[in-house]
């Protein structure tokens, strides 16, 4: 039996950390105690859920809602979570699956993982435990997501990841090989504040420039580029202690 009373000592913790994002979670469970309470938990971190008891009524939602994640319980009456998963997977539905189960035995995992999904968590488990895998298993599905992308688009401007191609109407912008090379690491990290020391990091095989122009400088130069009034940055933003950070979603 999952370990309910744990599940609301979490609820009133009232120093846990919340979210950062307003994710969108489907839990689906035939068990109503355990939906409902991992709907209120899932809630109090700031995320978007709903929660339904079977796969029919799972592709109700779907069929009108994008959701970030499915929370899938493995044992249900009228189709078990092996089954749906393997069916979403078939649709080509890509949406990340976290399984629940109160099978714990590693050949269950393994079915599970087989049939495509991307976490599993038996039961009875720490309810802070399935947030940190929700964080985890998005993660990797937005890395995944914006590996494959090739062309990204952001404010007025393209950029090609292959290329480090930065364009303006379909017109290709000039940029110095370490303006190239910075612009790429925030790109390949939207909405996260990166330091100068990151930065030096990656780009200390770059010799041409980088004695002479400072990466603070740098930045200072695709601000001018980016931004409409480089005064007011609104694209590439410094963050107060931390570093920069590009304010995009790709």
């Amino acid at each position: 039996m999952t370990n309910q009373a744990e599940i609301v000592h979490s609820l009133s913790r009232e120093n846990q950390e919340s979210l950062d994002q307003n994710y969108k979670v489907l839990v689906v469970d035939d068990d109503r105690r355990l939906r409902s309470l991992l709907q209120r938990f899932l809630t109090s971190k700031q995320m978007q859920v709903e929660a339904v008891d079977s796969g029919s009524a799972m592709d109700r939602v779907l069929e009108t809602t994008d959701v970030d994640l499915i929370v899938l319980d493995l044992m249900m009456p009228e189709e078990d979570g092996l089954s749906i998963c393997k069916r979403l997977r078939a649709d080509a539905v890509t949406t990340p699956i976290i399984m629940l189960t109160a099978k714990g035995s590693e050949e269950d995992r393994i079915k599970g993982l087989e049939v495509g999904a991307d976490d599993y968590l038996p039961k009875p488990f720490n309810p802070n435990e399935l947030i940190a895998r929700i964080h985890s298993v998005l993660r990797r599905s937005q890395k995944d997501s914006q590996k494959m992308k090739v062309q990204i688009s952001f404010d007025r401007f393209q950029y090609n990841v292959l290329q480090k191609n930065l364009m303006l109407n379909e017109k290709s912008i000039s940029l110095t090989q370490l303006e190239t090379e910075i612009l790429a690491i925030f790109v390949d990290k939207p909405k996260m504040a990166v330091s100068t020391e990151d930065l030096a990091q990656h780009i200390q095989s770059i010799s041409l420039e980088e004695q002479s122009i400072s990466i603070e400088e740098t930045i200072v130069q695709l601000q001018n580029i980016l931004e409409e009034d480089p005064e007011e940055p609104k694209l590439l933003i410094s963050i107060p202690s931390v570093g920069y950070m590009l304010n995009i979603t790709v």
